[in-house]
């Protein structure tokens, strides 16, 4: 394995990195056990750069380095996190970013149901697993309540300063969060105490071009896959543009990168999901 050279990341040395390594280090190699982290929030509250920071984190004190190889395993849906198990290597960290694919409730039934199926298979492989979902409250119960470690829920993103705050949540407090939300319509992670609160910053390391190639590879991918014409004739265009619309909003992409293919704003993009947010929910 050839290590990369390169700056360190400056959030390694932050509790909410930490703590969890020195905890999943315990875990996978001491007891044998396997290590399942949730990251929570938003979209577009840095919860990817959190993640990020973790597989350095690991992989520095894990390996004693990092390559090129890693960021593979920071997979952006069910399929490829699938086949990345495929001969994976004990006490290996991989990295589910499910943020963006999980916009309506089917999605997220199947992706509850397609997780479950695998993590059956994964749990003796001794791997720290990290998922980054929208909300934990829409996450299978067998996840939260049996396998989860810990949740660290990203709170807001501050882009002036360049940084996000993320609460520190340990299992038994996650799991007083969703008992005492059981029965309430509005959910909220606030109702219980966190650990500690933490500021971490945008990640800016060795992996930042490696994500940024994977993401770009991905999203032109997509592209090509749904064919989209956008230069319909003007008779079919506002059909041609909502065709295109559901079928990214199907695929996971975000507004902003949407916004970047169709060659418009984010906000006209924003504002036409929520105009045809309910006749996507009912599958078109």
């Amino acid at each position: 394995m050839e290590f990369i050279k390169g700056e360190t990341d400056k959030n390694r040395t932050l509790p909410i990195i930490k703590l969890p390594i020195k905890i999943a280090k315990e875990k996978l190699i001491k007891y044998d056990w396997d290590n399942f982290i949730i990251i929570s929030g938003d979209v577009g509250t840095g919860k990817s750069n959190l993640a990020l920071s973790f597989l350095e984190a690991w992989n520095r004190e894990l390996n004693g380095g990092v390559s090129n190889e890693d960021i593979n395993f920071m997979c952006m849906d069910i399929k490829e996190f699938v086949t990345r198990l495929n001969g994976i290597s004990r006490y290996k960290m991989i990295i589910l970013d499910e943020s963006g694919e999980l916009s309506n409730l089917r999605q997220m039934d199947l992706f509850n149901y397609n997780l479950t199926k695998t993590y059956q298979v994964i749990r003796g492989l001794n791997l720290f697993t990290i998922l980054i979902i929208p909300s934990v409250f829409r996450l299978n119960p067998y996840f939260v309540w049996d396998r989860a470690r810990a949740l660290i829920h990203v709170y807001k993103r501050n882009d002036r300063a360049g940084y996000s705050t993320a609460g520190y949540y340990t299992r038994r407090q996650l799991r007083f969060i969703m008992s005492a939300n059981e029965r309430k319509n509005y959910k909220k992670i606030s109702i219980g105490k966190s650990l500690f609160i933490n500021r971490f910053f945008k990640y800016e390391s060795v992996y930042t071009q490696l994500y940024a190639q994977k993401k770009e590879e991905r999203i032109k991918r997509i592209t090509e896959e749904l064919d989209i014409e956008i230069n319909a004739s003007k008779d079919n265009k506002t059909t041609k543009y909502q065709e295109a619309l559901y079928k990214f909003f199907k695929s996971g992409i975000s507004e902003s990168d949407i916004a970047k293919i169709m060659g418009v704003d984010t906000n006209s993009i924003i504002v036409s999901m929520n105009k045809y947010k309910r006749k996507f929910e009912r599958g078109k």
